[in-house]
């Protein structure tokens, strides 16, 4: 039996009605755009999950216009700087493949680990499962800029406040990714970075990070019309603040152990926080 699009749509909107045919078009983007997952798992984190970043919010501008929906200028720079989010870590993974960019960084020590092996080794159900996994992690980031850019004007305090994180975190993100990268060129894989905003914490891109997603769930709070919405939104920056603390956690450790033939490294160690600057 055909499904017809046009009756599974209202069958949506009765769930929430945020879910039109141009959510699940907007959708569908990071659906074909991770579909490189398939042949490497790498591909998704590599290519696909940074592409979709970018080309989600300037998909669902030329929406708006075509709709004949007037963006304000918060929306315009909320859109604009989640393209420069998607593109800047887009750029950062690519050279992240460069031979002159992995000898500086000496990242054979994550390539020669087991959780690296197993992502190269992944079989095809793994691939699968991986794929959708994170296109539907980028359906759930996409819900609130999708429906903050054709149905909010920005001119709320929480739409101000949210885009004011985002900006923040990107930018911050962006800086320490060049800072460390510019600092590793200088003095080599085994020399730390201190300098710049590393002086506020150890993991200044992963508090980037969490300022990033943090703004996008505060900016839609007032379009937030249904427990649905919350639960499609919500689930994902609240899952992946955690998951930052874990990770620098782990990193920390390592540090520890690669830095060890520095000799002021324990004392950056103990005197600089690890992700929240003068608190954790």
């Amino acid at each position: 039996m055909n499904l017809d699009i046009h009756q599974v749509l209202p069958l949506l909107a009765k769930i929430d009605p945020g879910l039109t045919k141009e959510f699940l078009l907007s959708s569908s983007i990071p659906l074909i755009v991770c579909s490189s997952g398939l042949i490497s798992t790498f591909n998704v984190y590599e290519h696909g999950f940074p592409l979709s970043f970018a080309i989600l919010p300037i998909y669902n501008t030329i929406s708006a216009w075509k709709s004949g929906t007037v963006l304000s200028t918060p929306v315009l720079l909320y859109n604009s700087t989640m393209m420069f989010h998607g593109i800047i870590l887009s750029l950062y993974m690519y050279y992240r493949k460069n031979k002159t960019f992995l000898e500086h960084f000496n990242t054979h020590i994550v390539e020669t680990s087991n959780a690296y092996t197993a992502l190269r080794d992944a079989s095809l159900l793994v691939r699968i499962i991986n794929w959708l996994a994170i296109t539907g992690v980028m359906t759930c980031w996409n819900a609130i800029p999708y429906i903050y850019t054709l149905r909010g004007d920005g001119s709320s305090p929480t739409g101000v406040l949210g885009l004011s994180l985002i900006a923040l975190g990107s930018v911050l993100q962006a800086t320490a990714d060049h800072q460390k990268k510019r600092h590793k060129y200088i003095h080599g894989p085994y020399s730390y970075c201190k300098d710049g905003v590393y002086k506020l914490c150890r993991h200044p891109n992963y508090l980037g990070e969490i300022l990033y997603h943090l703004g996008v769930l505060i900016s839609g709070y007032s379009l937030f019309p249904s427990i649905s919405r919350w639960l499609l939104v919500g689930i994902i920056p609240l899952c992946f603040v955690p998951m930052m603390f874990f990770v620098t956690y782990d990193m920390s450790e390592k540090q520890a152990a690669k830095y060890e033939r520095e000799s002021t490294y324990k004392d950056y160690q103990a005197s600089v926080k690890r992700l929240i600057p003068y608190v954790w």
